[in-house]
């Protein structure tokens, strides 16, 4: 990866760790923890949780797991940044969504042991922004890899 496709891709990291950190900022300011406000009653609500595990709950309270798995893939793109591919576009804009969306979710792990979720659809667990990130990156780096050697 050259320098611009290195710096679109710690640009995008940064970024996502910024509207991730915004976003539950507001839910932590603005809601107690447990509540649920319906955008759309009984499609779409807000509800402040604290996760102490990964996706659905799982794992809880293995913070030094999850720590170190996001140190683990800072140091793989450190180690591999020349080697990441900057066509197609979506490739170095899908790292950098993983990375912000786990460094995001990492701070909160730090500072409250927990990964603040509030995005509610009723029928999915409950997530929010870096969440978001995170499946978006691993999706578009699969069907990289899908379409190409």
């Amino acid at each position: 990866m050259k320098t611009g496709g290195f710096m679109f891709t710690i640009l995008v990291t940064f970024l996502t760790v910024i509207a991730d950190q915004i976003t539950k900022y507001f839910v932590c300011i603005n809601m107690d923890l447990g509540e649920t406000i319906p955008v759309i009653k009984n499609v779409v609500h807000l509800t402040y949780i604290i996760n102490p595990g990964a996706a659905f709950g799982l794992f809880p309270h293995q913070d030094v797991l999850f720590l170190g798995i996001v140190m683990i893939l800072l140091l793989a793109f450190a180690w591999l940044r020349n080697r990441i591919p900057q066509k197609p576009v979506y490739f170095p804009l899908s790292i950098g969504l993983l990375l912000g969306g786990a460094v995001g979710n990492a701070l909160d792990r730090c500072r409250i042991g927990g990964v603040v979720d509030f995005f509610d659809f009723r029928i999915w667990p409950i997530f929010n922004v870096a969440d978001i990130a995170i499946c978006i990156g691993v999706a578009c780096i699969a069907f990289y890899f899908w379409r190409h050697d």
